[in-house]
């Protein structure tokens, strides 16, 4: 006399991650219920082979598809065939745009990234350190803030559920700088200024912008940046000798 076994249909509640590479690869998890009896795990039209578990958990290795895109994924066991759940194929990213390109070493800068396959980001660097905040605002537009770094050169590095792209010295840290005011002889004398911006740290690039120079009592006179030898840059800026002392000043 024979017998014969009655198995509970399988259901699927999760799908862990919900995306991943087109090339696959990477293991998914899924979780329900009455899946030890798992025979193939469907993504799509693309089957993969399970291992059980328990009667809760599946582990699958995501098999490679032709592009991006989403596909449902259910599961054939010994009992039937599972509900579906979505799952997404993702393009890997690249980027084409960094903006700004320089910060302050304190970090807090908001960079506005574009490019392509950013939606699915999960993790972004910058100098190898994980960014304060990052949000995909679509799947061209990132916003991702700055976490303190040291002067120079960083690189940023975007993880998406696609794979993951590197921007080599795609930051640029700062330090801040002081502004030194001399003048030779004195200004109260000749009145020739010169301003000088002294570094906190090396690796800070060339300054940028302009200073303003004053002599009290005299129209302030914009200067532009030297590019040769020290960041310097000086205007003449002379007081007549009956005039009285005068203070300087660069902003």
């Amino acid at each position: 006399m024979g017998y014969f076994l009655y198995l509970y249909w399988p259901s699927l509640s999760r799908l862990i991650p919900s995306a991943g590479p087109v090339g696959g690869g990477n293991v998914v998890e899924l979780t329900g219920a009455n899946l030890s009896t798992a025979l193939l795990v469907h993504f799509g039209d693309a089957i993969a082979f399970p291992t059980a578990v328990s009667e809760g958990q599946l582990l699958v290795t995501a098999p490679p598809v032709a592009g991006p895109g989403t596909v449902p994924v259910y599961v054939t066991t010994t009992g039937g065939v599972s509900n579906r759940l979505l799952y997404t194929h993702a393009a890997a990213p690249s980027v084409t745009g960094v903006s700004p390109g320089t910060g302050p070493i304190a970090g807090g800068t908001t960079l506005v990234v574009t490019g392509t396959g950013l939606s699915q980001v999960t993790a972004v660097t910058v100098g190898g350190l994980p960014a304060v905040s990052f949000r995909a605002y679509s799947d061209t537009l990132l916003l991702v803030v700055t976490p303190p770094g040291t002067p120079g050169p960083a690189d940023l590095v975007i993880t998406t559920a696609g794979g993951s792209v590197t921007v080599a010295g795609g930051f640029g840290y700062q330090a801040p700088t002081q502004t030194a005011v001399s003048s030779a002889p004195d200004p109260s004398v000749v009145g020739e200024v010169t301003a000088t911006v002294t570094a906190v740290a090396p690796g800070t690039g060339t300054p940028t912008g302009t200073v303003t120079l004053a002599i009290a009592g005299r129209t302030p006179r914009p200067c532009p940046w030297s590019t040769a030898g020290p960041a310097r840059c000086s205007a003449p800026c002379r007081r007549a000798p009956t005039s009285p002392p005068a203070t300087t000043t660069a902003t």
